[in-house]
């Protein structure tokens, strides 16, 4: 039943609320009241073709929103097939911009014209110009049966989809387990290869991400020594040269000698002597870094040679690692599948005898 209808910038009508109480109400008017442009906003909400010519003069948008309260059956199921949880109240509303823009929602939720077209016609007929009757589409016919039958039909009706649904899903299992057995056998050597091939390379995860880590750090090898090198140098000293270890511990000791003569010439030798203690910290750390560094180029040519293999294995299955892993893990599934054909096959034929039941004691109740 439709309760209410809000229109707006539709012909000559800005702003119209309108609610519409159970049994019959009559619209009345002269000519040119618009009693028309109210059959013309309905139809727009119910899907009918969008004209812009009825967008209101000096405005750039139009837009029709009905309210319908529905327990009707096959609403539900429409609502519930298009993915849209179905309620008592069933909200369609059209928007149609000067630019040409069709917007169409049922409950809020965004819609293509079709799908609005399929639910109105479940919700009102409007009779006289012979839209929306659906009386007289065969296509309708089954649905208008069902709907008669109410709630004792929905039950079974539903267990039959499900098991129609269910069959549908064993034939294309069967498909794909059955065939040519020659077809079988290729399609076995080709997963076997791959996974060979992908196994082959004991890929680990964070394996490459490591790798590159290393390949970087070896590649830079001279310029790491050298900075190193220089590092150390500075802070310990180069043959008859000063570091600045010795640097920071002679001026601390001067600063010390004339702290007694005031507080600040005290607090510059103790920042001072701070530095110099600090010096002695970063150099053992420097010094460590200098000696535990070793480049091997074999090393560096072995993770390159491996970054490679991997780079090849990832063009060949996949756009990186994991997708590679995940192409493996589907290779291992489709030929466990193929190899269990036949106890596959007669467990689905299992299954399929039970669907059949199913659907067939779902038919006669």
């Amino acid at each position: 039943m439709l309760k209410s209808i809000n229109i707006q910038n539709i012909a000559l009508i800005e702003a119209l609320s309108l609610d519409f109480g159970r049994g019959l109400n009559v619209l009345s008017g002269e000519t040119g009241a618009g009693k028309s442009i109210l059959i013309d906003a309905v139809n727009l909400v119910l899907g009918e073709r969008a004209d812009r010519e009825l967008i209101r003069r000096g405005t750039d948008r139009a837009s029709v929103e009905a309210y319908f309260s529905c327990d009707d059956v096959r609403v539900r199921e429409a609502l519930n097939e298009i993915g849209i949880e179905a309620d008592d109240e069933v909200v369609l509303s059209r928007e149609l911009t000067a630019s040409g823009r069709n917007i169409a929602r049922i409950n809020g939720t965004l819609v293509n014209n079709a799908a609005l077209k399929a639910v109105s016609t479940l919700l009102i007929d409007i009779h006289g110009q012979h839209q929306h009757q659906s009386i007289f589409d065969p296509k309708a016919h089954i649905g208008l049966l069902d709907a008669y039958c109410g709630e004792d039909l929905l039950s079974p009706k539903l267990e039959y989809a499900r098991a129609m649904g269910e069959l549908k899903a064993i034939a294309q299992e069967q498909a794909q387990l059955g065939g040519d057995v020659g077809e079988r056998e290729r399609k076995k050597d080709m997963l076997r290869f791959a996974i060979d091939e992908i196994t082959g390379e004991n890929i680990v995860k964070g394996e490459e991400e490591q790798l590159e880590k290393d390949q970087m750090l070896m590649a830079n090898a001279e310029r790491i020594s050298y900075a190193l090198e220089e590092a150390y140098g500075a802070l310990y000293g180069v043959d008859d040269t000063p570091g600045a270890i010795e640097l920071l511990g002679a001026a601390s000791k001067a600063m010390v000698q004339i702290s007694d003569y005031g507080e600040e010439y005290g607090t510059a030798a103790e920042e001072l002597n701070s530095l110099y203690y600090q010096a002695e910290a970063s150099v053992e750390l420097v010094r460590q870094l200098k000696y535990n560094f070793y480049f091997d180029p074999a090393a560096l040519e072995a993770t390159e040679r491996r970054l490679a293999d991997l780079q090849r294995i990832k063009r060949k299955y996949g756009g990186s690692i994991d997708a590679v892993l995940e192409y493996l893990s589907q290779c291992e599934e489709e030929l466990y599948q193929l190899e269990h054909s036949e106890e596959l096959l007669n467990a689905l034929i299992i299954r399929e005898n039970i669907a059949i039941r199913t659907a067939y004691d779902a038919a006669v109740r």
